[in-house]
């Protein structure tokens, strides 16, 4: 899920929203009909009905709509998708960036205006690897409508046919799988590193294409994440612990965020051995951390949370 801020951030888009419609979506990954739903429009027709049967994706779309609730799939703690519904059968998917601070930066959407891409392959991929939300299958197949690069197909191909073929009716034929990720994964943008370190593509209508706000922000929070591993937690109460951790992927920097299943946390202090207070952690070295958040009072010795640097 998303915190009060992020949520208040991105319902302020639609007049007269409150923040309370967004919930929990992580129940639809369990829905033959949801992933249906993805790839329905996006391949041919014999194609959808190979894979799928006849699952019924608009009747599933009808119940989320009837239920008040748009659902949120958080990725990772800076990537989410939103599925969202207006008046009559206004609707889609959101990807959002979340950048740290609060804001959801929207980088692709499927609906009636819809526009993108949003993402890399290598983002994409990187997302697979690093997220936190279902299996690496389901993360790639929901990133799926925000991917664009001239270079996916080649690079993700067969990793998108797993995919298919996870969530597809039991004896899909492979080939049809294949066929799928082929026409899943065509385009023809190109993408680019700016001298500011913004990667950016050629797809003009795309909130990724140059001259478009916030490009540096975006690249970073996409860029390969962060992650600690708790070693032993030193002091827990409601919304703070105090724990010894190594770094995994870094640096992390301090005011880094983490998401982990019971909610969010910050990294609000690092410590070395002898009290020595730095401001970031590099990789394989260990420290004496504070964590602060909703998901602070469940973290326990054991657990890894990515994350992603401010």
């Amino acid at each position: 899920m998303l915190d009060r801020a992020q949520a208040e951030d991105y319902v302020r888009r639609y007049d007269g929203v409150s923040a309370d419609v967004l919930s929990d979506g992580s129940r639809l990954l369990g829905e033959r009909a949801f992933w249906c739903s993805l790839v329905d429009g996006n391949v041919d027709g014999e194609l959808v009905e190979a894979l799928f049967g006849d699952e019924d994706s608009p009747a599933l779309y009808e119940l989320m709509q009837e239920s008040g609730q748009w659902p949120v799939l958080r990725l990772s703690p800076g990537y989410a998708v939103i599925i969202w519904f207006g008046y009559d059968d206004e609707g889609g998917e959101d990807h959002v960036v979340l950048t740290g601070d609060g804001r959801c930066v929207s980088v692709a959407a499927r609906e009636g205006h819809g526009y993108g891409p949003g993402l890399s392959w290598r983002e994409a991929e990187r997302l697979v690897e690093w997220g936190m939300l279902g299996t690496k299958e389901q993360r790639l197949l929901l990133m799926l409508t925000a991917l664009g690069d001239v270079d996916a197909h080649q690079a993700l191909g067969p990793r998108v046919v797993e995919a298919l073929l996870s969530v597809a009716v039991p004896g899909c034929d492979p080939a049809v799988a294949g066929e799928a990720a082929r026409q899943l994964l065509e385009s023809d943008v190109r993408w680019s590193t700016q001298d500011d370190g913004a990667l950016v593509c050629d797809e003009k209508y795309s909130p990724r294409s140059t001259g478009k706000p916030g490009l540096v922000e975006i690249t970073k929070v996409l860029a390969t994440p962060v992650s600690l591993q708790i070693h032993e937690v030193v002091r827990s109460a409601a919304g703070r612990v105090t724990a010894i951790v190594r770094c995994l992927a870094g640096p992390v920097h301090l005011h880094a965020s983490f998401t982990t299943e019971h909610g969010a946390v910050e990294l609000e202090s690092i410590m070395l051995y002898q009290d020595v207070p730095v401001t970031e952690l590099d990789p394989v070295r260990s420290a004496t951390v504070v964590l602060t958040g909703d998901g602070a009072a469940r973290i326990v010795a054991g657990v890894i949370v990515v994350g992603a640097n401010p």
